[in-house]
């Protein structure tokens, strides 16, 4: 959930809606595109709105008008290859918005996704265990916290700190990061075997 012009956006498997917070009013797809499949996470950027695209292993920087304005695809970023060593080759021109790609088909699971002041993106990848920064203008990425158990909901909190969920280890994670790498910088133990969402 992230706030839009006339209430919040949220996310549904292949579309993103917009809520009036004060009518309760819904409006069904605002923003739709051929490449939404599978969307866990959205947030705001310095040019519009980050999805991740988590049954595609994919990132994507749209404006409220739906216009693509950057993305990045985990498989053409050395991500090729599912849990079970499958090669994944995906259609980009294909509307992906109706199919149902499992867990274990895609490369990354590529979960959530949040800018950077800097104009840096970071992504957590559920099946690597890690959180990477990747390049705007290059795409080129770099694990930033690694060793996690399939890590969801990165959120930046400004320009040296991030959350992230160790979702397996039930751990919420407060991480600094600087042009070097990132490091915990302090954690809170839920006592769960499944934390999915966090925040400090």
């Amino acid at each position: 959930m992230v706030t839009s012009d006339n209430g919040v956006f949220v996310t549904s498997f292949s579309g993103v809606h917009e809520v009036d917070t004060n009518l309760g009013i819904v409006r069904h797809n605002i923003v739709s595109s051929p490449l939404f499949n599978a969307l866990h996470s959205i947030s705001r950027t310095q040019r519009g709105y980050l999805v991740a695209s988590t049954g595609l292993d994919l990132l994507l920087e749209f404006n409220r008008s739906g216009e693509i304005l950057w993305s990045w695809w985990a498989t053409d970023h050395g991500f090729e290859l599912t849990p079970a060593g499958n090669p994944r080759v995906l259609d980009k021109l294909a509307d992906h918005r109706s199919t149902q790609y499992g867990t274990l088909a895609q490369t990354t699971h590529i979960n959530s996704a949040a800018e950077l002041p800097d104009g840096r993106f970071l992504a957590s990848l559920f099946h690597q265990g890690m959180v990477i920064v990747i390049d705007r203008e290059t795409g080129e990425w770099q694990p930033v916290l690694e060793g996690l158990d399939h890590p969801h909901a990165v959120r930046v909190l400004d320009a040296r700190h991030f959350t992230v969920a160790d979702t397996v280890r039930g751990k919420a994670l407060l991480v600094t990061i600087n042009k070097l790498g990132a490091q915990v910088e302090a954690e809170i133990d839920t006592g769960t075997n499944w934390l999915q969402d966090c925040r400090y």
